[in-house]
């Protein structure tokens, strides 16, 4: 199996980790409870979920999102992320 290889330059590999969170279908444990929501981590290059995380009752993917980053080695690898994601302390997040 080849090394997954990130490098300090994007444009110079193609790694890129997709992070979004999703609410999982059939997942409401009663009438008037949330569907239960994970933020995780994709791979285009391996295709494949690198990690995940639930996300709080009490709270939405923009907590969720540090705890998956922190779980991974991303260093120069590429993430995106929808809108929810593009919080400052997120986007400023160092490895």
């Amino acid at each position: 199996m080849n090394a997954l290889k990130m490098g300090p330059h994007p444009e110079k590999n193609d790694t890129v980790i997709a992070i979004d969170g999703k609410a999982l279908r059939g997942s409401r444990p009663s009438k008037g409870k949330k569907l239960v929501h994970i933020v995780s981590a994709y791979s285009s290059e391996l295709k494949l979920i690198l990690g995940f995380t639930p996300v709080d009752m009490k709270s939405n993917e923009i907590t969720a999102i540090p705890d998956v980053i922190d779980t991974l080695f991303v260093e120069g690898a590429l993430i995106t992320s929808d809108a929810m994601g593009c919080q400052k302390t997120i986007c400023k997040k160092n490895h």
